[in-house]
C-alpha cells in the first residue's frame, strides 16, 4: 500500500515529528510505502527562529509545491 503523508512541517517541526514522522519505521514494517510531503519545509521552521526576510517567499512556494504534490495522488492510489 501507497500513503502520501501530508504534514504541515518538515521532521524539524515537534508538531509533525510527534503526531506523525515517529509512526513512519512501524508503518514501513507494515509493508507501508509512505511518501512524505511536509507543507513547510525545514528551511521555513529555521526561519522562525531567525530574522529571515524570506519567510514569505518560503510560505508562498509551499503554497504551490503543495499543489503539486497534491497531483501526486493519483499515482499513488492503488486498487485492487
Amino acid at each position: 500500500m501507497k500513503v502520501l503523508l501530508l504534514s504541515r512541517y518538515g521532521n524539524l517541526g515537534a508538531s509533525s515529528r510527534v503526531r506523525t514522522y515517529q509512526y513512519i519505521p512501524y508503518l514501513k514494517e507494515e509493508g507501508i510505502d509512505v511518501t512524505i510531503a511536509p507543507l513547510f519545509n525545514n528551511d521555513y521552521i529555521k526561519s522562525l527562529y531567525e530574522k529571515n526576510a524570506k519567510k514569505l517567499n518560503i510560505v508562498l512556494y509551499s503554497y504551490f509545491k503543495r499543489l503539486f504534490d497534491l497531483t501526486k495522488i493519483k499515482n499513488l492510489i492503488c486498487y485492487g
